[in-house]
């Protein structure tokens, strides 16, 4: 049994973190992520005065919910656009920050 602490404990910790933050994203994800990417080319078309409101059926919003919110889905594979995120409206909005736009996400 190897100690923890050593070096060969250090090595594993170090390859764990890395397969973590360079894992392929799951197909919920990759579903989020998609949603996502049409919401960035779609807000344009009905923003005024900076912002936008896309609307997304019931599941797809909590595809992209669960994608920024609950998956810890790395940064790096967020679209590039994305400047920020939160939850909006009491949970029922997200709101993305672009650098040209403030967008809600709500559903219908």
């Amino acid at each position: 049994m190897r100690n923890a602490r050593g070096p060969a404990g250090v090595f594993e910790i170090v390859q764990l973190q890395h397969y973590y933050t360079h894992m392929d994203p799951n197909l919920h994800q990759k579903k989020g992520i998609e949603h996502l990417n049409k919401v960035l080319q779609y807000a344009p078309m009905v923003a005024a005065n900076g912002k936008a409101t896309v609307h997304l059926t019931y599941e797809d919003w909590h595809v992209v919910a669960d994608t920024l919110f609950r998956m810890n889905t790395p940064r790096e594979i967020l679209p590039p656009a994305i400047k920020g995120f939160r939850l909006g409206q009491q949970h029922r909005s997200i709101e993305l920050d672009t650098s040209a736009l403030l967008i809600s996400i709500e559903m219908f």
